[in-house]
């Protein structure tokens, strides 16, 4: 048995999965990245450990495309992971990250970064109106002068609004964040990644689009919920859907969208993650919220933009993965 950083364990005594190779490359203040490959062909689970603590805070599966990693070592190239840094670990202290695969009953080691972030006070960030009225739609900025591409109708169904007040050195990477209030079923709720300032779902504008679809209750509010988060993409008029996924959610819960290095990532609710690579990515353009048939007493209460920037990073270790215990150190 072998351990790491105050009792993590890595190899256990049983049997573990043989890995080819894998890194953990990079941590910034908005993400956590790297890849994993395994020989069998796999999609690997990486869990995520902060400061030698022997209980996972974040775990996500290495299937992203990663075209180098598959012309470096064949397969699909399905083997990148991408995951949101936790707001807890931007608190100006240094935290060391390790990396590990699940493999059975055993953890082998992808690497550790150690990182220190500032809290990550938002650029911009106000508290919504509960609006219940025909065209609102349950949210409405307080101050409409920042915001452009409304596309709220009288008795529309739903609308957009896209923040005008981007500053130029995000360079386009930047996160939206909103906190909902779901007291009844029904419902889309939409981060806009990379919009035209005209963008809303379904009627034009380029944007990349990530929705909370119709989060449905069991047992009233207080009750088990499951919704569908999807992902669309909209260039030249024509929107592709490509991709979508069954997850929890509860009454009041909290959505964060990432966009960063080509590369979307989703944390949902505080304990479920998400990377995406869109067909085609938009390379600039705004950030923004949206919904649609928002039942009565739900909406959006909240709405925070914030540049997704880099920290102050220490030595990085990376490590090939062994196939066999032994080979551990």
């Amino acid at each position: 048995m072998k351990s790491l950083f105050g009792g993590l364990l890595l190899l256990a005594s049983s049997a573990v999965l043989c890995f080819g190779q894998g890194y953990f490359e990079d941590v910034s203040c908005t993400t956590l990245s790297g890849w994993a490959y395994q020989t069998s062909g796999n999609p690997s689970t990486v869990l995520l450990y902060k400061d030698g603590n022997s209980v996972a805070f974040a775990s996500t599966v290495a299937n992203l495309y990663r075209s180098d990693v598959q012309a470096s070592i064949g397969g699909n190239g399905l083997n990148g992971f991408n995951i949101v840094l936790p707001s807890s670990l931007q608190d100006n202290a240094s935290h060391t990250i390790t990396a590990a695969v699940s493999g059975g009953s055993a953890l082998t080691l992808l690497g550790s970064n150690t990182v220190t972030c500032s809290p990550q006070t938002p650029y911009y960030g106000y508290n919504e109106n509960t609006a219940t009225t025909s065209g609102t739609n349950g949210y409405q900025p307080n101050d409409l002068s920042n915001w452009s591409g409304i596309n709220l109708a009288s008795g529309a169904t739903g609308g957009s609004y896209i923040w005008n007040q981007l500053p130029s050195s995000w360079n386009s990477e930047y996160e939206v964040k909103t906190t909902l209030s779901l007291n009844a079923s029904g419902g889309t709720f939409q981060h806009y990644l990379r919009a035209q300032s005209n963008s809303v779902s379904g009627q034009g504008g380029d944007a990349i689009i990530i929705e909370l679809e119709n989060p449905t209750f069991t047992n009233g509010p207080s009750g088990p919920c499951t919704a569908t988060l999807a992902a669309l993409q909209t260039i030249g008029g024509s929107t592709n859907r490509f991709w979508s996924t069954t997850v929890s959610c509860s009454q009041t819960m909290v959505m964060r969208s990432v966009i960063y290095d080509g590369s979307i990532l989703i944390w949902l609710g505080g304990n479920q993650y998400f990377g995406l690579v869109p067909p085609s990515p938009n390379t600039t353009g705004l950030p923004g919220f949206g919904a649609e048939n928002v039942p009565a007493g739900s909406s959006v209460q909240y709405v925070q933009m914030v540049a997704a920037t880099r920290p102050r990073l220490t030595r990085s270790m990376h490590r090939r993965l062994p196939c066999h215990p032994s080979q551990l150190p």
